[in-house]
């Protein structure tokens, strides 16, 4: 799991600073599926495999913020974890939220511009939710006091997924 917070926190400073997906890091683009990108790379011998997405809508009190998204990532098609960037640092001690149609969940775990689960459980529970759902919010409040609410479709997600979880498990195959 130490691979994939690395990963997972490399990726999300190049896709907030404009990196991705020309960044020297040596990933290529699969397919997009609606509003979901797949991706896939390799790190250390393992395949990861990631989705990310951009928010429809953005509303908030915050002045400037780098580009906000969400992203499902899978190891060798066994680990997978989502993680979220409102573009900016997190306020310590504040839980960024996901809310699925109406359900909330916290992430309660930071790092910088990064918020993910605290466990697996969570996860699984989150991906399921998102599969059968329409939106996707995402709150957050910055270091400075600023709050961000982004609105995420959900159309795609399932594809995106099917193949992530499809491509990492092949991971001894070509991807084609």
């Amino acid at each position: 799991m130490n691979n994939l917070f690395t990963f997972i926190c490399f990726i999300g400073v190049a896709f907030s600073i404009g990196l991705v997906p020309q960044c020297s890091y040596a990933q290529d683009f699969y397919r997009q599926y609606d509003h979901w990108a797949v991706y896939t790379t390799h790190e250390n011998g393992q395949k990861l495999c990631y989705m990310v997405s951009y928010p429809e809508r953005e509303t908030g009190n915050y002045s400037y913020r780098s580009r906000p998204y969400v992203m499902v990532t899978s190891v060798n098609g066994k680990a997978e974890q989502v993680s979220v960037t409102g573009g900016y640092r997190y306020k310590k001690r504040t839980e960024p939220r996901a809310i699925i149609d109406g359900k909330e969940y916290r992430l309660s775990v930071t790092s910088g511009e990064l918020a993910w689960f605290k466990t697996a459980k969570y996860d699984r529970i989150t991906i399921h939710k998102m599969k059968k759902g329409m939106k996707l919010k995402v709150k957050g409040t910055s270091i400075k006091g600023t709050y961000s609410i982004d609105t995420y479709s959900l159309r795609g997600f399932t594809k995106a997924y099917n193949k992530i979880k499809q491509l990492c498990r092949n991971r001894n195959k070509t991807d084609v």
